[in-house]
């Protein structure tokens, strides 16, 4: 599979103020169709994103109308809280937002919803079967997680956090499992929300015990005169077992730079050095523990 094959555009960008260095402000429609206009030009045809990610959806369905030969592929994620009808009107109702024919992937957005709404899973997999949705998923957080999804055969895509840091042992042996059961592999968080490009001084104090690694990962960068960017970007698309990753911008800037880091060539001895930074407190990796 070809790198750029492997890119996913993420969304919580367009619809939220999101991310640990967002100044607090979201995207205009402008700024959001911009984005959208030079993903598609630069060859990206899948997009993620999520009814909690505020206008997003709207705005994709809004590009789409007025860019019928543009459309994307898009993976979207739903709580059944949110849900207040049949799962199948919810999910016509999802489609006619985004203004598509169907839905590349539909996920839980926790593995908590999925497991205690198995019956609206049921629903889900009869939707699946009509073409509606291509492929029923899970966003999951734990490998404990990961190996209880695999388990079921109407999952066929599961999302993970993954990057220079979470990068256990264990995902590697859930990801050759993922292959030989079928199940695709999405992984997001590559710059761990940003918080790989942030001023380490500016770090609240729940973070600091993040100040000393990120630290030497930048020094790593710096003195092999590597673009960090590229760094976490290659870390994920270079996984052979990975099947997709997920990163956000905030500004077309950040998007072609992000398309242009798939040219860099980083040695593997570079990662090896970086997999031997010791953190102290495994669960910071978490964003909702920030």
């Amino acid at each position: 599979m070809d790198s750029l094959d492997k890119l996913i555009l993420g969304t919580a960008q367009l619809g939220l103020a999101y991310g640990i260095n967002n100044k607090g402000s979201k995207l205009t429609k402008e700024e959001a169709f911009e984005i959208l206009s030079i993903a598609y030009a630069k060859g990206i045809r899948t997009l993620d994103t999520a009814e909690a990610y505020g206008d997003a959806a709207d705005l994709i369905g809004r590009f789409h109308n007025l860019n019928p030969t543009r459309r994307f592929k898009v993976i979207s994620k739903f709580s059944s809280s949110d849900v207040d009808v049949s799962i199948s009107k919810h999910v016509e109702a999802a489609i006619g937002v985004l203004q598509i024919n169907f839905l590349k992937g539909y996920l839980f957005h926790s593995y908590a919803d999925y497991e205690s709404n198995q019956s609206t899973l049921a629903e889900l997999d009869e939707l699946s079967k009509s073409g509606i949705i291509e492929m029923l998923g899970v966003s999951l957080y734990t490998a404990k997680e990961f190996e209880s999804v695999l388990k079921d055969d109407r999952i066929r895509l599961v999302q993970i956090p993954y990057n220079l840091f979470d990068n256990r042992l264990l995902w590697k042996k859930m990801f050759i499992e993922a292959k030989r059961r079928g199940v695709v592999v999405h992984v997001r968080s590559i710059f761990l929300q940003g918080l790989f490009f942030r001023d380490t001084n500016t770090f609240p104090s729940t973070l600091k015990p993040l100040v000393a690694p990120i630290k030497q990962v930048k020094q790593i960068a710096s003195s092999k005169k590597l673009d960090l960017g590229a760094i976490c970007m290659q870390y994920a698309i270079n996984q052979q077992e990975i099947d997709g990753v997920l990163f956000g911008v905030e500004s077309c800037e950040q998007l072609c730079e992000n398309i242009t880091n798939l040219d860099n060539v980083i040695d593997e001895s570079i990662y090896k050095e970086i997999e031997k930074i010791p953190l102290q407190d495994h669960s910071l990796l978490k964003p909702t523990n920030w």
